[in-house]
């Protein structure tokens, strides 16, 4: 190849990648451009749907409650309502995301397959088999060996119930930052009662454990992200930024000031809607 074709290359091979960046972005932006309405979302059939799941559910043995000190401050408390423990769900945040879901499945992508959902904290699996009810393919990774473990007897009991769909829900129990995602610690004074609890848990599994491989998935391969937060904001949209793919969703909850600051938001991200604990992000390039 001469100079001058290897110049001409170069260019075009360029104006190409240019090209094809901005055809993602404007697809992206053009099929989701309004993902919260607060009509729809102040409607509480969503939220209520999800209260009824988890009160049956309960009332069938399935346990959403911690019976012991897995996470401080969080014993017998019900996770129908507030936040009770690692990885549960407030009834009306899973309402914004059955609102999500419908928006998301008026996409021509999902017309011959179900969208995908991981819940990064995936706790006793509450969320994850109400996602498999609104319609999603649902997948979830849980670093504390106790949260997993009943989460695992909660899908078995769930599926012979038929509270689920058996074989639709899959959990596995690791980290869901990959090997060699550099996690950046917390400062001390941050002071949120996760941090000791996370430190040893991240100890636990050691880099062999692979939850990806276990689910037979890898980052790129789901559409929406949830997040209940127990990680740092900065290390959940860095794992999001480098690993999602073009087009995928992160539900985010915030549950604590970790000091984030709009700077600390990779460029590759933008802003769906944010409320007051609510943010939704997607990832753009």
């Amino acid at each position: 190849m001469t100079y001058i074709e290897s110049r001409v290359y170069k260019l075009w091979h360029f104006i190409l990648s240019q090209a094809l960046r901005m055809v993602a972005q404007e697809r992206v932006l053009i099929q989701n451009p309004h993902w919260l309405d607060n009509q729809l979302k102040e409607t509480p059939e969503h939220w209520l749907k999800y209260t009824k799941f988890i009160k049956r559910a309960c009332e069938a043995g399935l346990r959403f409650v911690v019976d012991g000190p897995c996470v401080s401050g969080t014993k017998r408390m019900p996770i129908g309502g507030k936040c009770g423990v690692h990885g549960s769900c407030n009834a009306a945040f899973v309402g914004i995301l059955s609102y999500v879901y419908e928006r998301l499945i008026q996409n021509d992508d999902y017309k011959y397959r179900r969208p995908t959902l991981l819940d990064l904290g995936s706790g006793l699996g509450q969320l994850v088999f109400y996602a498999e009810r609104m319609g999603f393919e649902p997948y979830g990774i849980e670093l504390c060996d106790t949260c997993y473990k009943i989460s695992q007897e909660n899908l078995s009991l769930a599926e012979h119930l038929g509270l689920i769909t058996p074989n639709k829900v899959k959990l596995a129990r690791g980290s869901f930052f990959p090997n060699g995602f550099s996690l950046e610690r917390r400062l001390k004074e941050d002071g949120d009662e996760f941090r000791n609890l996370l430190s040893r848990h991240h100890s636990e599994c050691i880099s062999s454990i692979n939850p990806y491989q276990e689910l037979g998935k890898e980052p790129t391969d789901f559409d929406v992200f949830f997040h209940y937060q127990v990680e740092s904001r900065k290390n959940i949209l860095r794992f999001f930024a480098d690993y999602a793919r073009v087009g995928a969703i992160l539900f985010f909850i915030k549950t604590m000031n970790d000091y984030f600051t709009p700077q600390d938001q990779p460029k590759n991200i933008i802003i769906l809607d944010k409320e007051e604990e609510v943010t939704l992000y997607q990832k753009i390039g």
